[in-house]
């Protein structure tokens, strides 16, 4: 239940879009909340794109590298991965649903436990998917074509460009009203959303259920 006099308080009454929008208040609306998203999304495409292809040293399959490259190596990793997830923990700071200090017990808390080990699963394996067709194009392998048509059209085409598409017209108009940013899949952010609705926005007055629910679509976009 939202308390009328708390900071973002809500109704139960209230629409989907006005929820967001007053969620989003001290983001700027809506519209800055969501076109933040899309600038991460796509910052994180271009960084896990970049970094192998300018910054590290590629090498033939051959030779082998002293522990100290492994250790930079493993070291620039696990830095893409922190600050990716730290950028996604300020969206939901900003909307109000996540205290700095809670930052150091997210493993040890149940609300943001799976949520987090998602992410970093989830970004580890495009970033891996990405590597892999830079070291099949070193080591001399065709598959390293194979690799970059599965990825253009399966991870270009078939998730970054369709779920952009899905999140800018909300799923074309199956999801409720400004929940498109689900399909973008910041699992943090979703889960964060999720927990603070005050009603059920699956809820139809039709006879009929919804084809496509929230509770679907970030699941299937989870998966």
């Amino acid at each position: 239940m939202w308390d009328d006099d708390e900071p973002g308080a809500c109704r139960r009454d209230i629409s989907p879009e006005a929820f967001m929008e007053e969620l989003c208040t001290a983001s700027g609306g809506y519209g800055r909340f969501f076109r933040t998203l899309v600038f991460h999304y796509m910052c994180w495409w271009a960084a896990i794109v970049g970094v192998p292809a300018l910054f590290l040293d590629h090498h033939r399959c051959e030779v082998s590298q002293p522990w100290f490259a492994w250790l930079l190596y493993c070291a620039v990793v696990f830095a893409m991965l922190t600050l990716a997830v730290l950028m996604e923990l300020s969206v939901v700071q900003r909307l109000g649903l996540f205290q700095a200090e809670e930052l150091f017990n997210m493993l040890y808390d149940s609300r943001w436990r799976l949520p987090l080990i998602g992410t970093v699963l989830w970004r580890l394996d495009t970033y891996t998917d990405i590597v892999f067709i830079f070291i099949a194009r070193d080591c001399g392998s065709s598959l390293w074509w194979a690799s970059l048509a599965t990825f253009v059209f399966g991870v270009v085409f078939g998730q970054l460009l369709l779920n952009m598409c899905f999140a800018c017209t909300d799923c074309d108009h199956e999801l409720p009203a400004s929940f498109g940013f689900i399909m973008l899949d910041f699992k943090l952010v979703n889960t964060a959303v999720q927990q603070a609705l005050p009603f059920d926005p699956d809820v139809s007055h039709l006879p009929v259920a919804r084809p496509v629910t929230l509770r679907t679509a970030s699941r299937l976009i989870g998966v």
